[in-house]
């Protein structure tokens, strides 16, 4: 018969085996086992703990030296058309807030912040999004359609630059007052234009 070794005997066989060649009790060769492992794991620990490269060369961070009125000031200096500028320091962090015209002038703030000597920049400047035209038409044209005290009405609806434009055929005076109230609720217009004729 052939003998395995001792990774391929299983926990039991291996105290089974201890037992009968030691005279020892199953309970102390379990003893014994669980306690040859533990050594065995902590020798592991402490040479990966040994082996392991240190990090105690890196230099301490040093306190930002730029103020945040610094910074922004840099930022206009700069010529960049940023509306509605905020920068904060946060830790090793500076935020800046606003919003730009395009993506080149994102990316220049955030170079311009950096070699002022920002560390880490949160660059939160935005290109605004404009109206969206379309949607405020159907929306318009909707709720005109669905108001059972304009029926009989015929209204021509536009939108430009969230400028909402209606003309149309109303037959009194309390049709033309219920299609501005309608008006007036679409979302995202920023100004209603409207004409009725009779």
């Amino acid at each position: 018969m052939r003998e395995r070794c001792l990774s391929d005997l299983g926990h039991r066989d291996l105290v089974r085996r201890l037992s009968k060649k030691t005279g020892m009790t199953t309970k102390s060769k379990s003893v014994l086992a669980i306690a040859a492992i533990g050594v065995a794991g902590a020798v592991a620990s402490v040479t990966m703990y040994l082996n392991h490269p240190a990090t105690q060369g890196k230099a301490p961070l040093k306190a930002q030296t730029v103020s945040d009125s610094e910074f922004a000031t840099a930022l206009r200096s700069a010529g960049l058309p940023v509306a509605n500028l905020l920068v904060q320091t946060v830790g090793d962090i500076t935020v800046v807030r606003g919003e730009a015209p395009d993506s080149a002038t994102i990316t220049k703030a955030n170079e311009i912040l950096k070699n002022l000597g920002a560390r880490r920049v949160a660059n939160l400047l935005h290109v605004p999004t404009g109206p969206d035209d379309e949607a405020i038409r159907r929306d318009a044209e909707r709720q005109l359609a669905r108001s059972r005290a304009l029926d009989g009405c015929q209204f021509a609806v536009s939108c430009k630059s969230g400028v909402l434009k209606v003309n149309g055929h109303v037959t009194s005076d309390m049709q033309a007052d219920a299609a501005r109230s309608l008006l007036n609720n679409v979302q995202g217009a920023t100004r209603v234009e409207a004409e009725f004729a009779r």
